[in-house]
């Protein structure tokens, strides 16, 4: 999958950056992990670590749980899933 496909999203962690303006590299750093992860995370291809997931929340100020983030992965999942068995 393509970095633009990554990108395409509508997660709570990606309308989050998209609202505040906030590119997602810089917003990685202020997390501390890489730009790719975030870049997953924000499509619902991963779920944070709970480290992760509370760093978040603390930057975000609340605005983006860690459920949120849970939840969004598993959406992604049975989105795919469901694509396969329909396929």
């Amino acid at each position: 999958m393509s970095k633009r496909q990554y990108r395409r999203s509508n997660t709570a962690l990606s309308n989050y950056l998209s609202a505040h303006e906030i590119r997602r590299s810089d917003f990685a750093a202020k997390v501390g992990c890489s730009e790719q992860h975030l870049d997953k995370l924000c499509c619902g291809l991963r779920r944070p670590s709970g480290p992760l997931g509370l760093r978040i929340e603390q930057v975000t100020l609340g605005e983006v749980t860690y459920i949120q983030m849970v939840n969004d992965h598993k959406t992604r999942i049975r989105v795919e899933r469901a694509a396969k068995e329909a396929a």
